[in-house]
């Protein structure tokens, strides 16, 4: 999926100057297409249950990777939501802060290419714990380098580069702690992962507005970086 999320940048904005609902309709068409591809994929043991999806979710590795993933997403979904707004009040024209915004997800091709090659290289947990790193501070130097278009461009594709290797180091880190049992696993961590995205369309706006885009990015690349925390406590033989 990784390659599609980077290519939605140039599909979905010339879509929406046609008529702002067209990529809703598309995405939903999609979701629903892939639901049905999913449900064909399937094997016989999807209903099987032997009980331990109860037990799996208690394991403190799970509950680490889920803190540790919510902490981390509730970061990504912020510079979501307001690295284009960000580009745009610091006085770049709509073009150029739409092509530098996009180097976040045109970064994910080649490192999504390259992702299991690096996951092979040095583990899952090491990945995790170094391109989060990673991640954390390049959040904190946009402040620094914002003014400047060819550092903030860098700085950009790099975390469009980490952010796509972050991803699948993820899942192969779910794979390994569920096991038979990590559709539980899975569904758990996710729930927190997809629930931070709420939480930050609250927070982040409170944030920007009552202080500054510089509070945002400090805080979040805090959060990320704290996040390594849990992350560190994920053991995984791989």
């Amino acid at each position: 999926m990784a390659p599609i999320d980077s290519s939605s940048g140039f599909v979905i904005p010339p879509l929406a100057t046609l008529d702002w609902e067209l990529p809703y309709f598309l995405l939903g068409a999609m979701s629903l297409a892939l639901s049905f591809l999913s449900s064909k994929l399937v094997g016989d043991d999807a209903g099987h249950h032997d009980g331990k999806g109860i037990s799996v979710v208690r394991d403190k590795r799970v509950i680490s990777i889920s803190i540790g993933g919510f902490m981390f997403f509730f970061s990504y979904w912020s510079l979501t939501l307001f690295l284009y707004k960000f580009l745009l009040a610091s006085g770049y024209s709509p073009i150029i802060a739409g092509v530098v915004y996009s180097f976040t997800a045109i970064a994910g091709i080649p490192s999504t290419v390259l992702s299991g090659r690096i996951l092979d290289l040095i583990g899952t947990r090491k990945s995790l714990l170094l391109f989060i790193g990673v991640y954390g501070i390049l959040i904190l130097s946009i402040d620094a380098v914002y003014r400047f278009l060819i550092p903030l461009s860098l700085v950009f594709i790099s975390m469009g580069f980490v952010r796509f290797i972050i991803t699948p180091s993820h899942s192969s880190a779910l794979a390994f702690l569920g096991g038979k049992n990590s559709g539980s696993v899975s569904g758990f961590a996710n729930f927190f992962w997809q629930f931070s995205g709420i939480v930050s369309s609250v927070v982040s706006p409170l944030i920007v507005e009552a202080m500054s885009y510089t509070s945002l990015w400090l805080l979040i690349g805090t959060i990320t970086l704290s996040s390594l925390f849990f992350y560190s406590m994920v053991r995984i033989n791989d």
